[in-house]
């Protein structure tokens, strides 16, 4: 999980200066996310206990995390910062973590179940060929997976091309 928060400690570190002229070179901000895609294999630590956790913490008020979800989330601050640490050379702030931990979210996802549907039924209202769908599908979760395997990020230019490229 480091080589993943790296990236984001990265991105919070060199962009916080950034003028914005290149698009990605630009402070995080709530029009940005952080998105941890698990399959329905994935540890319930992640998938139930990290996941909640995160929605808790993003919420303007909570009570105090049961233990599991404490634990899932320091497990996830400390991983950003051991990545930040070897990235700038000293640690984050609270403040910088925390507003790492605002834009992360928890997403299970199973390809192979209903969500794959609904998924297909959600990218056709906004194909404007509804019937490129399936296409832009498998189009989508093939780059995806390129992207996952290589621990790369993307953006919504880039996902529209690779939709260009296959068709859609």
């Amino acid at each position: 999980m480091a080589r993943r928060q790296t990236r984001w400690c990265v991105s919070g570190v060199f962009c916080a200066a950034g003028s914005g002229q290149r698009g990605w070179d630009r402070p995080l901000g709530a029009h940005d996310g952080f998105l941890i895609a698990v399959g329905p294999g994935s540890s319930r630590t992640i998938t139930d206990d990290l996941a909640t956790a995160l929605l808790s913490f993003q919420a303007p008020s909570t009570a105090p995390l049961p233990q599991a979800q404490r634990q899932a989330l320091a497990k996830l601050t400390n991983a950003l910062t051991l990545a930040w640490n070897r990235i700038v050379g000293s640690n984050p702030s609270q403040e910088e973590i925390n507003s790492i931990l605002q834009l992360v979210a928890v997403l299970k996802f199973d390809v192979a179940s209903a969500d794959r549907t609904a998924a297909i039924e959600t990218l056709a209202h906004v194909m404007t060929d509804a019937s490129t769908a399936p296409g832009a599908f498998v189009a989508l979760t093939e780059e995806c997976e390129r992207l996952m395997a290589a621990r790369h990020g993307t953006g919504s230019a880039a996902l529209r091309r690779a939709l260009a490229q296959a068709g859609c």
